[in-house]
């Protein structure tokens, strides 16, 4: 028999192969021109499934890749479904990223720092825009930063120069200066000349160079005390000078029959409320003389816890819910008879009179009974 060539071989051990493979191998005699056999052909035979190994995760054994159980160990291999979380689900507290709270609180410190130093943080920005997103040559980056410095410089100064302190010179009259008149002319100079200046609460209005006068009153012998305040921004200065006035002689003629005649009137008005008031107070008095004579006036006195409205309605012999006992035999007498009565709560009685309309009163309690209406004598 005539030995295979070696192109077949291969051919057969790659057909008998268990590897990957879709298709049988095989060869036929087939004549050529010459009569001899030509090489392997590839048939179209029936597919072989492609065998895809992997290892088991339990016991490491050799598997089929689609294997859902180990045929080894048995596990099943199909992983275990995962609770599907719904879009809609509330979800849990989360952890605070105090990173991002410090960087938060960090931002807003920054914008209000960069708003109360303003003077520092616009000259920082444009310097550092000028540096970093412009394409000039260092020599101009330098002298521009030089002109913003001494510019920045230039409002910072006269902005504080705006907003200083007040200072107030009183340069007339001097203090404890002495004055006949009744007026004195205030004099001096505020700076800077923009402040608001109040002289014994009177707006003082300065002109350009901040000088001002006031005619201030005097309206008290002896001292008088005129009070200054120069208010710039939210910075304020007080001062204060005192002029002493002394009365003429007319003057002071004048204030003692002004003192004289202010004496008199109060003296009078004084005499008039005393008059007054003892004329009230003998009224009041002859009033309740005359009470204290009247019926009601006899009733309050024998029965000092009525009230006098009490009193007036007995002697009027009105009736009203919520007389006592005593208020009823006050204007009717000693009851002839009492009835009594027993509903299940006790004694009650019921006083009654022949000669009044109406005739009855009550229902009381025994023992109200026994004290007020049995006992005639009182």
């Amino acid at each position: 028999m005539a030995k295979e060539p070696c192109y077949m071989k291969a051919a057969i051990r790659l057909a008998s192969s268990s590897m990957v493979t879709s298709r049988k191998v095989g060869w036929r005699s087939r004549k050529g021109p010459s009569g001899k056999r030509v090489a392997p052909f590839v048939s179209r035979l029936p597919e072989r499934t492609m065998l895809l190994m992997k290892k088991c995760p339990f016991c490491a054994e050799d598997i089929q890749d689609q294997a859902i159980v180990c045929k080894h160990c048995k596990h099943s291999l199909t992983p275990m479904p995962q609770p599907q979380v719904s879009a809609n689900a509330p979800a849990g507290p989360k952890p605070t990223d105090w990173k991002k709270v410090l960087m938060v609180f960090g931002i807003i410190i920054l914008i209000i720092l960069s708003f109360q130093f303003w003077y520092l943080t616009i000259p920082g920005a444009a310097i550092w825009h000028l540096w970093k997103k412009t394409k000039f040559s260092k020599r101009t980056n330098a002298i521009a930063t030089a002109v913003l410095v001494i510019l920045f410089a230039i409002l910072e100064g006269s902005v504080a120069y705006a907003g200083r302190a007040p200072t107030l010179t009183i340069t007339d009259p001097q203090n404890n200066y002495t004055v006949q008149a009744q007026t004195v002319t205030i004099k001096g100079k505020v700076s800077p000349a923009t402040s608001a200046l109040l002289v014994n609460g009177s707006r003082v209005q300065a002109d350009d160079s901040g000088n001002f006068n006031y005619q201030a009153q005097l309206p008290n012998e002896g001292n008088n005390q005129i009070t200054l305040q120069a208010t710039n921004g939210d910075k304020q200065l007080t001062s204060s000078v005192t002029v002493n006035r002394t009365f003429s002689d007319e003057e002071k003629a004048a204030k003692a029959q002004a003192d004289a005649e202010a004496a008199a009137k109060a003296k009078a008005d004084a005499d008039a409320k005393a008059a007054a008031q003892a004329a009230a107070d003998a009224k009041a008095k002859a009033d309740e003389a005359a009470y204290q004579q009247s019926p009601a006036g006899r009733l309050c006195a024998k029965h000092p816890d009525w009230t006098k409205e009490e009193c007036q309605k007995v002697a009027n012999t009105r009736l009203w819910i919520g007389m006592t006992i005593d208020m009823v035999k006050a204007e009717n007498g000693t009851p002839d008879h009492v009835n009594t009565s027993n509903y299940g709560r006790g004694v009650e009685y019921q006083a009654c009179w022949l000669n009044n309309d109406p005739s009855c009163f009550g229902k009381l309690s025994l023992k109200a009974a026994h004290s007020k209406f049995l006992n005639f004598d009182n």
